[in-house]
């Protein structure tokens, strides 16, 4: 079991539930989680596949091949209504794949994108480096776009992280030997806030590759901090930063949050899946557990889950 820890003084409880290796038995990186329903789907760098996990039978199974034929190194991927987006690298195009029926189609041909996401009411988000790096919201239908901002100056690269909380976007990146996840504002899409990993009250190390990132329903963000071997929760604004989660057995790569389950899919560099139950509780007085590492964490007896 893995719990809340002494970063984590307010309000969470984290339980691990499964953890599974792709069923093909492939120990390549997970690049690409989401949950539509109660199926969470699986991609995987230099993977043909999109793998499904069932959350209540606990099974793995794969997309017919078929629907997917000519899916090469995909390297992120999102879902909304009944469709799944895979964001493929190495064709420069985006995957369109029915969850239901199993039928796909290649869109976006040419698009040279970095990461990818979806707003709330369904617009996919990419950011796309060039001269000046930038995020584009554009149609799901037909790919137009409809919005394309210039992100501010000196994001020198950018990762996987990328979201959309209460109107405004966050992004994970780096800015010279700095390594930041920022948040942008919605409207005219300047610079609001950056957090690196300083924090005087908690005395946080300074993030390590911050490479992905997903939400709850509150507006909580969940960002894996790659080379910490890590998940970290901040609040809507990134000004509450809390080590959620310590990693072992690889380093979080893709995230994704199921807002029905509570639960949060962590897909590791080594292929393997986690899956963490993540439970609000209240104070009934504290169970100090030592683990081997020395640290000790906290939870509350009368609350597991």
């Amino acid at each position: 079991m893995i719990l809340s820890g002494p970063y984590l003084p307010y309000g969470h409880i984290v339980r691990k539930v499964r953890r599974q290796t792709l069923e093909n038995g492939q120990k390549s990186a997970i690049t690409g989680v989401a949950f539509l329903n109660d199926r969470a789907y699986i991609v995987s760098s230099g993977s043909s596949s999109i793998q499904v996990f069932q959350t209540s039978t606990k099974s793995f199974e794969a997309l017919p091949e078929k629907h997917v034929r000519g899916l090469r190194n995909p390297v992120d991927m999102c879902a909304f209504g009944d469709w799944i987006y895979v964001l493929e690298r190495e064709n420069e195009c985006i995957w369109k794949v029915s969850a239901s029926t199993s039928t796909s189609e290649v869109r976006f041909e040419g698009v040279m994108a970095h990461a990818l996401s979806l707003t709330p009411d369904g617009h996919l988000m990419l950011t796309v480096r060039g001269v000046h790096s930038s995020l584009v919201i554009c149609q799901t239908s037909d790919g137009k776009a409809i919005r394309d901002i210039t992100l501010p100056s000196g994001m020198d690269a950018l990762w996987h992280g990328l979201w959309t909380v209460q109107g405004d976007f966050v992004v994970s990146h780096r800015r010279g030997d700095s390594h930041q996840v920022s948040k942008i504002e919605g409207e005219s899409g300047t610079l609001c806030y950056s957090y690196t990993g300083n924090s005087i009250r908690l005395s946080l190390p300074l993030m390590d590759t911050p490479c992905h990132m997903t939400s709850d329903d509150e507006g909580q963000i969940y960002v894996a901090d790659q080379k910490n071997r890590r998940v970290l929760m901040f609040d809507a604004d990134l000004q509450v930063p809390r080590v959620l989660l310590m990693i072992e057995g690889g380093c979080p790569n893709r995230l994704a949050f199921n807002q029905e389950t509570g639960q949060l899919l962590v897909g590791l560099d080594s292929g393997v899946v986690e899956v963490y139950v993540v439970n609000e509780f209240k104070y009934h007085g504290w169970v100090y557990e030592e683990l081997l590492t020395g640290r000790f964490k906290w939870y509350s007896i009368e609350n597991l889950i």
